[in-house]
């Protein structure tokens, strides 16, 4: 699954984990199974959901960029908000 998720950057998936990666108790597992390949894949699956939140943090900056950009033009254009405009003579 890990694998593939790589190779097809699943965001659905990835989307699903990442509540599993930030709020699971490793510590309440059974150590019995947390083989050193097993703790490889959490640990790039923890690597893959940083990588996500990274690109959608940058996603919203641009988006955020872009909107104050464009209300900056807007208020140029005579629709700037009330106590900015100036007073009549």
């Amino acid at each position: 699954m890990l694998h593939s998720q790589v190779r097809e950057v699943d965001l659905d998936t990835l989307e699903k984990i990442t509540g599993i990666v930030a709020y699971g108790d490793i510590e309440a597992e059974d150590t019995r199974h947390l083989t050193e390949l097993n703790f490889l894949k959490v640990f790039r699956c923890a690597q893959l959901v940083c990588e996500y939140l990274l690109y959608v943090q940058d996603c919203l900056q641009a988006t955020n960029n872009w909107l104050q950009a464009d209300r900056c033009d807007l208020g140029w254009r005579g629709h700037a908000p009330a106590h900015s405009r100036p007073r009549p003579g």
